[in-house]
């Protein structure tokens, strides 16, 4: 209207969301699982340098052929979703590039879960960190570890990452 505010708009659904979760049932519990779950980041390492020779060259894999009933039959006899076996994949490998146990990693879920947004248009997702532990184990045990983690993520999503992004850096 013309007026001088003082107020910074920084996405209006996105401060919406913020001030209608951030008393929510559950957000401290939710804040809590992620400081146990962080507490552990400065262990992660960065990627190891290559160690390749100058000018060598390596082989980029752009097809990747996978029996999918075999792989079904896997995910059924290990009690995984898909999601949460290629997090599983995704987080040892990177485990392996980075020459470290624990790594950090983000991943995306839907964005409009807990608040109304169904007058809205517009693309919406949650971005929540995983810092999984992915020391040698046995197969059964780390697939069971990852879903579980990846299960306690989502189910906390509400708390904001950029809470934790400032908190934690």
């Amino acid at each position: 209207n013309g007026k001088r505010t003082d107020h910074v708009d920084k996405g209006i659904l996105s401060y919406a969301a913020f001030e209608e979760m951030k008393n929510a049932e559950g957000m401290e519990e939710a804040g809590a699982f992620f400081d146990r779950m962080l507490a552990d980041r400065e262990e992660v390492m960065q990627l190891l340098p290559s160690i390749g020779e100058a000018g060598n060259s390596y082989e980029y894999i752009d097809d990747i052929r996978i029996d999918k009933e075999s792989l079904d039959n896997f995910l059924r006899q290990h009690l995984i979703t898909y999601n949460r076996f290629f997090a599983s994949v995704f987080a040892y490998t990177l485990s392996r590039y980075c020459g470290s146990e624990k790594v950090l990693f983000n991943m995306i879920t839907d964005g409009r879960g807990r608040i109304d947004l169904s007058g809205s248009v517009g693309m919406f997702v949650k971005t929540l960190p995983v810092l999984a532990d992915c020391a040698d184990r046995s197969t059964d045990d780390f697939l069971a570890y990852i879903s579980d983690l990846i299960g306690d993520v989502a189910r906390y999503d509400m708390y904001p990452f950029r809470l934790l992004a400032g908190k934690y850096d």
